[in-house]
């Protein structure tokens, strides 16, 4: 036996609930999408800078070691760094502007030692492998984060949409 009252509770609860799954069904995969689509930023500014690093050591070995040059040759020696790499130069290449816009972060004075070594020239040849390497590594990161998404999507579908409980002892 129902008393009116827990009824009206019961209609209330359903309501509230189906606004919640509106909200949920409407407003998570925008919000998820915008979160991969951060990731994907991020993910591209650090291969950027990577590059850009790399970029700096051959800039400084084309110029016998000064730390004296700017962003226009720390770009030029970047896109010669990454021709031995096809998926490196594919990125620069699609991703130019991003790379125009990180030169900005990364000094050369910041990233060359402060005091070389006296066999610099080869030190500086692997600090430019190291970072390509390691801006492959983050190429391949993000393109797992493409294959992920889709599964994150249908995870976040898949979840339990919150249940409204009735506890009441109310009477009129």
């Amino acid at each position: 036996m129902d008393c009116p009252c827990f009824k009206r509770m019961r209609e209330i609860a359903d309501v509230r609930r189906q606004d919640v799954v509106n909200e949920y069904d409407q407003k998570l995969p925008k919000r998820l999408e915008t979160f991969a689509e951060a990731m994907r930023r991020g993910a591209v500014e650090v291969v950027a800078r990577k590059v850009l690093k790399a970029g700096v050591y051959k800039s400084s070995l084309d110029m016998d070691g000064s730390s004296e040059f700017g962003q226009g040759e720390i770009l030029r020696a970047a896109k010669i760094v990454v021709s031995r790499r096809p998926d490196l130069a594919r990125f620069v290449e699609n991703n130019w502007d991003v790379l125009v816009e990180q030169a900005a972060y990364v000094p050369p004075k910041e990233v060359l030692p402060k005091r070389r070594k006296q066999n610099w020239r080869e030190s500086f040849g692997g600090h430019i492998d190291t970072a390509l390497d390691e801006a492959e590594k983050m190429l391949r990161q993000l393109a797992e984060l493409d294959k992920r998404l889709p599964v994150w999507k249908n995870l976040i579908r898949g979840a339990e949409i919150p249940r409204v409980e009735l506890v009441m002892d109310i009477h009129c």
